[in-house]
Parts: structure tokens; C-alpha cells; sequence
């Protein structure tokens, strides 16, 4: 195989690449764009959805608010672990992510009190995403 041939192959290979990184950055922007368009929504009696942002590269964070609760009212180490496999499945099934969660995105969801205090995260790594789709093909 000639010089050239490898130095076209890895050039392409290179351009397909970024190519494909530019459209999933794209994608990304429009997304947030979308989510954040509905501004504060309630998704449940006290949780209220306040944005979406861009962490860094590859990694969504979701911001809500307890609007019920403070600090004191609540045992935190709880609500987390009891909250962990609800948006481990939120995660995993959201149709809308598809594509950030092919390009193997992290997804933090971020919570704060009434008062604005920081509460705790929960964050679902593609590992996790993925595992859950394993569980529930063994399962069957």
C-alpha cells in the first residue's frame, strides 16, 4: 500500500470523524436549547425542572428544585438513594437522548432546596445507561 493511500485513509477517517463530532455537538445545542425553552416546569407536586447545561465535554447536568423542602426537613442520603434508580431509568429510556447517550454522554441530575441549597447528584455515566439494558435483557 502506497504513501498516499494511507495518508488519504487517514485523512478521511479523520474528516468522518470530526464531521460526525460536529453534528452530535450540534444536536446537543438544539437539545438544550429545547429543554431550557420550557423553562421552569414542575414535573411532579415538588420537583421542579430549572435548566439544563453543558458541563464540559460530554456531560449534561439537569437542575431541579425540592420547592417543599429544606435542608432541614429532609434526610438527603435517603432521598438519593431512593431517587438513583428513578433517573438511572429516566436516563436509560429517554427517547430524546438517543443520540448523546450513542456518543456515550454522562447525564448529572442536580438537586437544591426551596432555599437554593445544594441538596445532592446523581449522576449516570454511560456504563450505567448501558447496564441497565443488560439487566433488563437477563431478566427476560
Amino acid at each position: 500500500m502506497s504513501l498516499a493511500i494511507v495518508v488519504a485513509i487517514i485523512v478521511y477517517l479523520f474528516y468522518n470523524s470530526w464531521l460526525k463530532s460536529l453534528a452530535v455537538k450540534k444536536f446537543e445545542l438544539e437539545y438544550l436549547k429545547e429543554e431550557n425553552k420550557k423553562g421552569m416546569t414542575m414535573d411532579s407536586k415538588n420537583v421542579r425542572f430549572d435548566s439544563v447545561t453543558a458541563k464540559s465535554n460530554k456531560i449534561l447536568q439537569y437542575d431541579f428544585t425540592l420547592v417543599n423542602d429544606d435542608t432541614s426537613s429532609l434526610i438527603v442520603s435517603e432521598l438519593k438513594q431512593n431517587l438513583g434508580p428513578i433517573v438511572l431509568k429516566a436516563v436509560a429510556l429517554d427517547s430524546a437522548t438517543f443520540v448523546l447517550k450513542n456518543h456515550r454522554y454522562t447525564f448529572i441530575y442536580f438537586y437544591k432546596d426551596k432555599n437554593g441549597d445544594s441538596l445532592f447528584s446523581v449522576t449516570v455515566n454511560p456504563r450505567d445507561y448501558i447496564n441497565f439494558f443488560s439487566r433488563i435483557d437477563s431478566s427476560k
